[in-house]
């Protein structure tokens, strides 16, 4: 069992995660080395009953060495990593398939902005959608085009491996692909993440349900749970289809994981959080034209914040 976050990104979570454990190991490593070195002179050279201290005023070898291997380690790395990097970065969006939904991302102190292009694929249309917490179907690749208002903010979203600076004036992008879909199980009242084959088994509310936040402890952190009602219905999701049922017939609750922003852009930066639901594509499609419903307002939102600076980055995608 891993102690990282459950990776949910089939496109290269795990190399990021192989990558993460080899540098781990490289580090862990070299600090024993080092460590057990400081030991072994502290107890060979001590001072001892009838003998002084040994001193020694450097050694050009020893430097050169310590000061050789880290950077021949560095450099390997380097070169080890960037075919993932250049993954990420580049051949993500050339590759087939090429990526099925783009959303821009423009956040600024202290909230996000997403922008997804509508039906024609084009950024700064009549039938774009701008939302705060974004939406995106599983098994799809998702292209997230970045740039920052303001200050360095990072798109950071722990469970799929996906870390992106935001950059003002810079136009950044990544890409995912999500195998799996977080759910809140209202049994254990804690987040199960399943695939969409097992999905199609269990009875999932889409929404309804009363969450209940119980007292922050001493670490702020506040215990969720959801509290079905069996006097009230619920939208739930079995078998590929959405039926009305009672909330007590539901199993699990539609869930969300975390994006934040993993930059210090000031005292409010916990508020730099926002969240990311991951569903089947006809669920996505239902909720694209529930946002649909407001998109005068969205299309005005929109071009008081990354159209009014950037309309450039509207073509590159």
């Amino acid at each position: 069992m891993s102690w990282l976050p459950i990776n949910i990104n089939s496109g290269y979570g795990i190399t990021v995660d192989r990558l993460y454990y080899l540098i781990m190991i490289i580090a862990l490593v070299m600090f024993f080395l080092t460590e057990g070195f400081l030991i072994y002179s502290i107890i060979k050279f001590r001072r001892r009953e009838g003998q002084r201290a040994s001193y020694l005023h450097g050694s050009n070898k020893a430097e050169i060495i310590w000061t050789v291997l880290p950077g021949m380690i560095l450099v390997w790395l380097a070169l080890y990593q960037s075919g993932t990097w250049d993954d990420i970065r580049t051949s993500g969006f050339s590759s087939d398939p090429k990526p099925q939904v783009m959303v821009q991302g423009f956040p600024e102190q202290f909230a996000w902005h997403f922008r997804l292009a509508g039906p024609d694929g084009q950024f700064g249309t009549k039938d774009d959608i701008a939302v705060n917490d974004l939406h995106v179907p599983v098994n799809e690749k998702i292209a997230v085009y970045l740039s920052s208002k303001d200050v360095i903010h990072s798109f950071f979203i722990p469970n799929a491996r996906v870390k992106m600076d935001s950059v003002p004036g810079m136009l950044t992008r990544t890409w995912f692909t999500i195998d799996h879909i977080p759910l809140w199980n209202l049994k254990t009242q804690q987040v199960d993440f399943v695939t969409a084959d097992e999905l199609k088994s269990k009875k999932v509310a889409l929404g309804g349900i009363k969450r209940i936040d119980g007292d922050p402890d001493e670490h702020g952190m506040r215990t969720l749970r959801f509290q079905p009602d069996a006097t009230k219905k619920a939208q739930v999701l079995f078998q590929g289809k959405v039926s009305e049922m009672a909330q007590t017939d539901a199993e699990y609750q539609m869930h969300y994981v975390e994006i934040a922003c993993a930059e210090l852009c000031g005292l409010g930066h916990t508020k730099m959080r926002t969240t990311l639901t991951i569903e089947p594509r006809a669920q996505f499609e239902a909720w694209l034209a529930e946002q649909g419903k407001y998109q005068d307002v969205s299309i005005e939102k929109w071009n008081g914040i990354w159209d009014a600076q950037h309309p450039e980055f509207n073509g590159r995608p």
